[in-house]
């Protein structure tokens, strides 16, 4: 069955493109630290502090590697929303709510209406920086969010979801 998806908020790319940019940098940041610091630790005439002629040490050698890595990581941290972005949305319908995601596994989550217990929204400084919330239904078995939705609609969202919620706890 053919289902219309609603896209996500496109304002949400930025946010993932922002997110995935601070984890790299952080990861790698950490990386040249631990290397350079076991540089220091066990050949100091190796590390980066080495008062040698030559400025073409180990360490340097290893630092100007972990940049290069740093940029390849950085360009697909990047490009990567722009195709989750693409594969991602959400349809409710009177009975489900239907959430699809992924770029090379391709998820789509079903939701029983019946089974919803708690519907949440949550902001953290990323979202909050692009005026967006995520929008979290939890059943008994577990919790699936619905990222990036815009302020002026989470109301209108959550409410359609908990009316529907409670016509379907009706009929059973």
């Amino acid at each position: 069955m053919n289902r219309a998806y609603t896209p996500l908020c496109p304002r949400i790319k930025y946010v993932w493109m922002l997110g995935n940019a601070i984890g790299v940098t952080l990861f790698m940041v950490i990386v040249c630290a631990v290397i350079q610091g076991a540089l220091v630790f066990a050949a100091p005439e190796l590390s980066l502090l080495a008062s040698e002629t030559s400025s073409f040490t180990p360490g340097f050698i290893v630092l100007v590697c972990s940049c290069v890595l740093w940029l390849i990581l950085l360009a697909a941290a990047l490009l990567l929303p722009f195709l989750q972005y693409k594969v991602s949305g959400y349809a409710i319908e009177e009975h489900y709510i239907f959430i699809r995601r992924g770029i090379i596994w391709r998820h789509t989550i079903v939701i029983p209406l019946v089974r919803v217990q708690n519907i949440d929204t949550e902001q953290g400084p990323l979202l909050s920086l692009f005026k967006m919330l995520d929008l979290s239904v939890f059943t008994a078995a577990e919790q699936q969010r619905i990222p990036g939705i815009e302020q002026e609609h989470i109301d209108t969202l959550r409410d359609k979801i908990a009316h529907l919620t409670r016509l379907a706890k009706e009929d059973v």
